[in-house]
């Protein structure tokens, strides 16, 4: 299972009146961060970026160099995970639009608004999605004609990165590839003892539950498990909601927790045992767990 995503080089076109390389590189990266992170961390090394072979020496929209870009970024630390994005990227050709090493799924020549860009080229070869910088065109998902062989055309929708929420078709591309998009994520109060919606008799819910759902496991749509520091499992449960999971924490297996006193009990043996054995790998510190 990998799923990927090409860094759109039509999207480094000249950009509206006051835009800087500097942030639109930025938002490129907070764009792609916020991709990763609707992924399960058990599966990130499943996201594999592409970009235009020469990348640092390509020209952004207003008219540096990427390198100089990074250089003259006031936030080194920015700079420096995007220089780390890029380096590890697969190249494509800015001809064909071929990822090196990567054999291609679907066929056929790509024309986006008539012409040829190779950033498209190559996420519409390996089921993926494009990255762009959200300027002028770029901010939405990218309907593109698709000519095969003999010729004849048909009309197909990219999926599309330019800002940092995505949205239902995003995340289905991203499942298209196997690899486990999270959940969205609700508080309703009922496990929260210190709120007014706090349901007697619950379990009490870690501070950081967010980040422990970062690296969980479905056993369904609707029901996650993740693993914390202590190692204890904690599971999250839920709804449907307009074609999506919608999951709120529901419970812990640490046998202290205020819900584990009751006739109905969270244990280890409700995690599947194949769940259970991932998870031991990826337990997520800094959990925030109560009644310890």
């Amino acid at each position: 299972m990998t799923a990927f995503v090409a860094i759109n080089d039509g999207s480094f076109a000249p950009p509206p009146a006051g835009a800087s390389d500097g942030a639109i590189l930025s938002g490129l990266l907070a764009s792609y961060r916020h991709l990763k992170n609707s992924i399960t961390q058990i599966d990130h090394d499943q996201l594999v970026v592409a970009t235009q072979e020469g990348i640092f020496a390509a020209h952004l929209p207003g008219g540096t160099t990427v390198s100089a870009a990074l250089k003259a970024m006031s936030s080194r630390d920015v700079a420096a995970q995007l220089r780390q994005l890029l380096s590890k990227a697969k190249p494509f050709d800015l001809e064909k639009g071929e990822i090196a090493g990567v054999e291609a799924v679907r066929f056929g020549k790509v024309l986006f608004n008539q012409r040829f860009v190779a950033g498209i080229q190559a996420a519409y070869s390996v089921n993926g999605s494009s990255l762009s910088c959200g300027i002028n065109d770029w901010n939405q998902h990218l309907r593109v004609t698709v000519r095969d062989a003999s010729g004849a055309e048909a009309s197909e929708l990219i999926a599309n990165v330019w800002q940092e929420d995505l949205d239902l078709y995003n995340k289905q591309t991203l499942q298209s590839s196997e690899v486990r998009v999270l959940p969205d994520y609700e508080d309703p109060g009922h496990h929260n003892y210190k709120g007014p919606n706090y349901q007697p008799g619950k379990s009490h819910i870690p501070s950081n539950a967010l980040r422990i759902l970062s690296a969980a496991l479905p056993e369904n749509r609707t029901t996650w498990w993740a693993c914390c520091e202590h190692r204890f499992f904690h599971r999250y449960a839920g709804r449907e909601v307009n074609e999506w999971p919608l999951v709120h924490w529901n419970g812990t297996t640490n046998p202290d927790a205020t819900g584990n006193k009751n006739a109905v009990r969270t244990t280890v043996e409700l995690v599947p045992i194949s769940i259970r054995r991932i998870l031991e790998k990826f337990p997520v510190d800094n959990c925030g767990c109560k009644e310890l």
